[in-house]
């Protein structure tokens, strides 16, 4: 069954993908994952990009008796690669770095020249924040706090209230969105700027996972920053300390935002690919050979790992299968908002859990803070919020047909 959540198409702190560990704690549920769907291009032909968690295809899809195999379909897809990052312990309830930070103007500024004076004094800050990758490879932000900072000439607010010429370290942290297990996949550093020409270094010296049994270290060995997402003439940023940057700065005046991330720039495998056979056929791919899918504006490098009859995908356009969290990984060193699934979708154990599978679903999704649900039992029925003309007087959901039936030409379904 297919649970779509709405929501907004990119991740914040406000906007976090729904939580898995949740989802997989439902009873009767054989399995879950979250989904992605985007549009892409390969060559002239505009597809569907389906991403979903690799290792739980067999549990949540199904594709017509006699026309594919699900393990063929996604069975190589996932490469272990292509999840970088340091898994967190199974208690972990949040995440902590300790920043050490330095700024300082390039330029001579005196109260002789009171625009840049006053500009040089204005108040700024150094925010932290982080990725967090679930089971199924979506990632969630995690803010981690802020810390004031001063250009001012000579000017330093101290070691315990923010940052200024003089390096100081200073601890943030934030909680996790839920329970789970995750991984620690970047850090995202956004350092307030003056319109003149300066300096800024950021460091991040030391990663923890919060616990009951206190702070467990986190790994940051290979961590760099990935220079390819700040514009040239806003910054120029190169690797410091561990895991950090040092920026000469441009005096545009606008917000240096640097992804910290395992191995900065330097590029991932190319991801891996179900290709539908129409595709394969009209650009003469084959498993092993390697293309670009253009995706948001970004040319990913793809290998095809199998070949198919039968994709799960949009009915209206020929689709691609790909692991999510292989897929994020290349999206996060892409740009810097990151897409946010809005589905999951379940498999049920037998079929007569899946009524109350479905019900515990919508159930989920509401408490979860979705404002407008669908629980579609591909199909059967569909179950919507109680603002849907489906739902009671009395508010609670009812069932109704569903519009959702997959057509065998070109889409499976989720299992349920």
């Amino acid at each position: 069954m297919r649970v779509d959540t709405g929501g907004a198409p990119t991740v914040g702190a406000a906007a976090q993908p729904p939580l898995l560990a949740e989802h997989l704690a439902l009873p009767g549920v054989a399995g879950a994952s979250s989904v992605l769907e985007l549009p892409g291009v390969m060559g002239e032909d505009p597809l569907t990009l389906l991403a979903l968690d690799a290792d739980a295809a067999a549990d949540v899809l199904s594709v017509p008796p006699g026309t594919a195999d699900v393990a063929v379909l996604a069975g190589g897809l996932r490469d272990e690669a292509g999840d970088p990052g340091t898994p967190l312990p199974d208690d972990a309830t949040g995440i902590a770095v300790d920043l050490t930070a330095a700024v300082a103007l390039a330029v001579d500024v005196t109260a002789d020249t009171p625009w840049y004076w006053a500009d040089a004094h204005e108040s700024r800050s150094v925010r932290a924040a982080a990725w967090v990758a679930d089971d199924a490879g979506a990632l969630s932000q995690v803010l981690l706090g802020e810390v004031a900072v001063s250009y001012a000439p000579g000017g330093d607010p101290g070691a315990a209230t923010g940052v200024g010429e003089q390096p100081t370290t200073h601890t943030l942290a934030g909680e996790l969105p839920g329970p789970g297990r995750w991984r620690l996949v970047a850090v995202d550093l956004l350092v307030g700027t003056p319109s003149m020409p300066a300096r800024a270094t950021v460091t991040v010296d030391r990663a923890s996972a919060t616990t009951p049994a206190g702070d467990a270290p986190l790994a940051l060995e290979g961590w760099a920053p990935v220079t390819s997402l700040v514009r040239e003439e806003l910054a120029a940023v190169r690797p410091a300390g561990a895991a950090g940057f040092a920026a000469d700065l441009g005096g545009y005046g606008l917000p240096l935002a640097v992804r910290v991330l395992p191995g900065g720039d330097a590029g991932l495998p190319p991801l891996a690919l179900t290709v539908p056979a129409p595709i394969a056929e009209r650009y003469d791919l084959a498993p092993g050979d390697e293309s670009v899918l253009t995706v948001s504006g970004t040319d990913l490098p793809v290998r095809v790992a199998a070949v198919a009859d039968v994709i799960p995908g949009a009915v209206d356009r020929a689709a691609v299968l790909a692991d999510e969290g292989a897929l994020l990984q290349h999206l996060v060193r892409a740009g810097q908002s990151v897409p946010r699934p809005g589905e999951v979708w379940l498999g049920a154990e037998d079929d007569d859990a899946r009524g109350a599978l479905a019900e515990g679903a919508l159930e989920l999704a509401r408490a979860q803070g979705a404002t407008d649900v669908t629980v579609e039992v591909a199909g059967a029925t569909r179950l919507r919020t109680s603002r849907h003309p489906c739902a009671s007087r009395s508010g609670s959901p009812r069932w109704a047909r569903s519009s959702w039936p997959w057509r065998e030409s070109s889409r499976s379904r989720p299992r349920c």
